[in-house]
């Protein structure tokens, strides 16, 4: 499915329409910076939103959330646009793939096993280049064999931090 360059032009703030060509993706290289807090930036809810649309392209069925404090007004943080698709488990791969084709990478090196990705990459708004992160988890409230797996796995991975 091609993105829908049309309905991204739709949305307030579209400045950097025509920069890409139609075989780069939209979303670039992430880039590792230094962890800072920064001010609210009264852009994120938008850059969500156009983020949201474009995912929206290539995968319809699992609408992404904005989480996090880009999500929350004037709240100061790390200024990274996070993302949440919460699906199925059997969807996680054809999503991943969706993305990937969207120019976002595997986060490196992974916190998260396949069954829970997390993908990154950069957005341009305006003049500023976004840092993004998009969870991708499975769906967690619908199936308790699930929740009871997530549990298990958060367990290990706190006993592997504290030892």
């Amino acid at each position: 499915m091609a993105i829908d360059e049309a309905r991204l032009n739709e949305l307030p703030g579209r400045s950097d329409a025509g920069i890409r060509s139609p075989s780069t993706p939209p979303i670039g290289p992430y880039r590792g910076l230094p962890v800072q807090v920064h001010q609210p930036d009264p852009h994120a809810p938008q850059v969500a939103r156009r983020l949201i649309t474009l995912i929206a392209t290539r995968w319809p069925a699992t609408p992404a959330e904005h989480i996090g404090s880009t999500a929350v007004p004037d709240l100061a943080g790390k200024g990274i646009i996070d993302l949440l698709l919460a699906a199925p488990p059997a969807h996680i791969p054809a999503i991943t793939q969706a993305l990937l084709e969207l120019g976002f990478q595997p986060q490196h090196p992974a916190a998260f096993p396949a069954t829970r990705p997390m993908l990154w990459g950069t957005f341009r708004h305006r003049a500023t280049q976004y840092r993004v992160h998009v969870h991708v988890v499975p769906a967690l409230c619908a199936d308790p064999v699930l929740r009871r797996r997530y549990v298990a796995l958060k367990r290990a991975d706190c006993g592997r931090r504290a030892g």
